[in-house]
């Protein structure tokens, strides 16, 4: 469906299909299993839900909200030459913010471009390396059971590739990584999680793995139960500050 000019309000149920307008004056409402969203302006509220699919909605007056089943959707165009870095990325359920993940990055952080053959990275996440080459940080029965850490993941294409740069790491430097749930505890060792791939979470005693660490933790994250009482940046933070030198 494209829609070109202004209008009043759009609401569109689809289970396939792109959708793309230019202005839209009121309210915003789309609903898709797969297909991309596309939509220049829109000075009233957005809900769009979508289990499969890119969101781009360059301008948004109203309140959104913005329901993908994956982490790898919407994100910026990728170059090689001009990336461009998101400042945070955000889980919601319903109407409600679950969590906000802080994915800035930083001039003075060290990068490298790498090659993602397997499984897609995401912003924030804490990647590590193998004879392939780069891939989330996987999981393990215990914390900082992980070895070969390499970077966080500031800027990526959301797609695998075994040849052809697809993300840019930071390796050194300060950096913001994804944790699980009140995972983060300043001071202490950024480490693999035991529950989902590629976030990270914090241990008192550092990792006997080579290079099992990304560095120290500068801040402490908050639990879900209080970010979902009150949804507030304060409150939804789920990223810590790091200061990354792998080890």
């Amino acid at each position: 469906m494209v829609v070109r000019g202004t209008i009043g309000g759009l609401n569109v149920s689809t289970a396939s299909g792109d959708v793309e307008a230019d202005r839209i004056e009121g309210a915003l409402n789309i609903k898709s299993a797969s297909g991309d969203t596309r939509v220049q302006e829109v000075l009233g509220g957005v809900n769009v839900q979508t289990a499969s699919g890119d969101i781009e909605l360059e301008i948004v007056r109203g309140a959104a909200n913005v329901n993908s089943a994956s982490e790898l959707l919407a994100v910026p165009t990728f170059s090689t030459s001009a990336p461009v870095l998101c400042l945070a990325t955000i889980k919601v359920s319903g109407t409600a913010i679950t969590q906000i993940y802080d994915t800035r990055t930083f001039t003075t952080s060290v990068k490298e471009f790498v090659t993602v053959p397997t499984t897609a990275v995401a912003l924030g996440q804490l990647a590590q390396v193998d004879g392939a080459g780069v891939k989330q940080m996987a999981t393990g029965a215990t914390v900082g059971v992980n070895a070969n850490v390499r970077g966080v993941v500031v800027a990526t294409n959301g797609s695998t590739s075994a040849s052809t740069p697809n993300a840019i790491l930071a390796i050194g430097g300060p950096a913001f990584v994804k944790v699980t749930d009140a995972g983060g505890t300043a001071g202490q060792y950024v480490e693999n999680s035991t529950g989902t791939a590629g976030y990270a979470t914090t241990s008192a005693t550092g990792s006997t793995a080579i290079y099992g660490n990304l560095g120290l933790a500068r801040n402490t994250t908050v639990a879900t139960a209080t970010c979902t009482a009150t949804p507030n940046a304060a409150n939804c933070i789920g990223s810590t500050y790091v200061d990354v030198m792998p080890r």
